[in-house]
């Protein structure tokens, strides 16, 4: 099932009451477990009293989520429980609320169709994947490049105003000119040391497709750094993290 319009106009308040009431009283199975501990090392990362949360989203998640499979024979439960618990991970601090448009996970074998050469992408409602990648970057968790997370970061990005432009913050609310004011002092620092081929803690995917997209991908590309590199990240870019910190409402620096 799907969040219905009256769910949603309720307010984020009866929103959150009404997912969780949908999944009360239930638990992931002994394979759902399993498939976590194993499969999406972040959990392990996290600290023991926030994996219980963590599964609360999940199950809710996975309530109202649809998997479709495009190009691979079927949706296993190891598809499943990888993203949501990494779609999750983003929402853990703060609210289902944030998801409260999304609707559909497509998985792709390994091109998504008339998307030669991407990963993944993401809508408001939607987000699709290339089961190729997701695997890789389940692999790796100090690679800086995990494709949930970063597709996931877009749907966090739309909810609010349905544009992706780096800024997840309501407009409505003082923090967005905040947010604001950092991507213009930081994202030139990105740019700059991508023209110079030196180092920084965020990757540059989003310089590397065209002009119009570079600031897009700015969030999406922080955000795999902040779960993925955020030593580095708060070391080099303290304000960067600080922003990320705030909004995720969490300090894997810690972890």
């Amino acid at each position: 099932m799907t969040p219905t319009d009256a769910a949603i106009k309720s307010g984020p308040d009866k929103f959150i009451a009404w997912a969780n009431e949908l999944v009360e009283g239930s638990e992931l199975s002994q394979e759902q477990l399993e498939i976590l501990k194993s499969w999406v090392p972040l959990y392990g990362k996290l600290p023991n009293r926030l994996k219980p949360k963590l599964r609360q989203q999940m199950l809710i998640f996975l309530k109202l989520v649809k998997f479709k499979n495009a190009d691979v024979p079927k949706i296993t439960e190891k598809m499943r429980i990888c993203v949501a618990a990494e779609a999750c991970l983003l929402i853990l601090n703060r609210s289902f609320w944030d998801y409260r448009y999304f609707e559909q996970v497509v998985i792709w074998a390994n091109v998504i169709k008339n998307r030669k050469g991407i990963a993944g992408c993401a809508f408001k409602n939607k987000v699709e994947l290339n089961w190729v990648s997701v695997e890789r970057g389940l692999k790796n968790m100090g690679d800086n490049h995990n494709i949930i997370i970063h597709e996931f970061a877009h749907v966090l990005d739309f909810a609010n105003d349905e544009k992706a432009q780096s800024n997840p913050v309501n407009p409505l609310t003082a923090e967005h000119k905040l947010w604001e004011e950092m991507i213009e002092e930081e994202f030139p620092k990105l740019l700059k040391a991508s023209r110079a081929k030196s180092d920084h803690p965020i990757r540059n995917y989003g310089l590397k497709i065209n002009a119009s997209a570079q600031q897009t991908e700015f969030f999406t590309c922080a955000t795999e750094a902040f779960f993925e590199n955020s030593i580095q990240l708060s070391r080099a870019c303290p304000k960067i993290y600080n922003a990320l910190r705030h909004f995720y409402r969490l300090n894997p620096e810690k972890w």
